[in-house]
């Protein structure tokens, strides 16, 4: 009578780990960025959706900017990024930027955000 193995073999498990290590990796390298473009984008919402934003000229609108970005203490980002755009008689602002982490070696991970909004 032959007996049946079951389970995995070494290098199967091997392999498991390698996939689950890479992602975890990844995945530990993109949570912050992740989190720290929520608050960039909470404080581009507030900055939008402020009453006082339609009557301000854009210097003001970066300014603003700039202080909820200094009281968050967020560096990622600066109010030059900011563009305020006149388009049909409506304002446009928009924020775009992008953030990098080392990943192995020479490789990196860059993610791209971009926002806009009406005023």
């Amino acid at each position: 009578m032959k007996k049946n193995q079951q389970g995995m073999a070494l290098t199967g498990w091997l392999i498991i780990t390698l996939f689950l290590g890479c992602f975890l990796t990844v995945f530990f390298k993109l949570l912050p960025i992740y989190l720290e473009d929520y608050e960039i984008k909470t404080v581009f919402d507030k900055v939008a959706h402020n009453t006082e934003t339609k009557d301000q000229i854009p210097e003001q609108i970066r300014d603003n900017f700039s202080k909820y970005l200094k009281v968050n203490s967020i560096t990622a980002v600066s109010e030059d990024k900011l563009i305020i755009q006149e388009k049909n008689n409506k304002r446009i602002m928009s924020l775009s930027y992008e953030a990098r982490r080392h990943l192995v070696a020479n490789i990196d991970l860059v993610v791209f955000f971009d926002y806009q909004e009406s005023i």
